[in-house]
């Protein structure tokens, strides 16, 4: 059953792809546990999350969403309007699926999506290690700091600088080397906005010209032209 199911969600894959209506974005799935709620799909619109649309759950647990869209951008789907059970995937045209359970809804829900998606949960891997390091850093600089050793706070805070600017270019990095997608300039937008001018230009100009003419493409530009000023 799980294989058919497989084989249905390539072959769905395949008549977006395929399909001369370009520009809609279908998400399905379940949420286990779920018997009845308000499902919001949220996206971000100057700097805040705005609803595209909502869905009613009824005693399964299945939804169904059906949008409009220009190009992949980030989504986030929660019960009513709770943070603590939302789930963010890169949504781009043609099917989404997305199954999970109501406890802990956030905590590895099994997404199925395009090229985006895939990128940015190996993106996600990288920055989890990363966090985790820097993490172990700050525990220790906390009891450096408990004990009065000044040297060591001194030392262990300057491995959490050399730490940062290893994420910073860990991230440009991975957006570089994925110019074609819109996972790129996203990184840049959401990771390495406060980071150096030179690194948020280097990512622009590696973008493909495609991706440059996207919604982050474009927000990405725009943040670079008003630095320049």
């Amino acid at each position: 059953m799980k294989k058919f199911i497989g084989v249905m969600f390539v072959l769905a894959i395949c008549f977006y792809s395929c399909n001369s209506d370009k520009g809609t974005m279908v998400v399905k799935g379940n949420i286990e546990g779920l018997k009845k709620g308000v499902l919001f799909l949220r996206k971000i619109e100057d700097s805040q999350k705005v609803s595209v649309d909502s869905f009613e759950v009824k005693n399964d647990g299945d939804f169904n969403f059906s949008v409009k869209i220009n190009d992949a951008e980030m989504f986030f789907l929660s019960v009513g309007k709770d943070a603590d059970k939302e789930i963010s995937f890169f949504g781009d045209i043609g099917p989404v699926s997305i199954e999970t359970k109501l406890a802990n809804m956030w905590n590895n829900p099994k997404i199925e999506a395009g090229e985006n998606q895939k990128r940015w949960m190996e993106y996600l891997k990288l920055a989890k290690r990363s966090n985790e390091r820097n993490l172990t850093l700050m525990e220790a600089r906390f009891n450096a700091l408990k004990d009065g050793n000044d040297s060591l706070v001194t030392d262990i805070s300057n491995k959490m600088e050399s730490a940062k600017r290893r994420r910073q270019y860990m991230a440009a990095n991975f957006a570089i080397l994925n110019k074609d997608y819109e996972v790129a300039p996203y990184i840049a937008l959401s990771d390495l906005y406060n980071s150096s001018f030179k690194l948020l230009d280097t990512i622009n100009n590696s973008l493909s010209a495609r991706v440059k003419d996207t919604k982050y493409g474009k927000i990405l530009q725009e943040t670079i032209t008003e630095r320049k000023q």
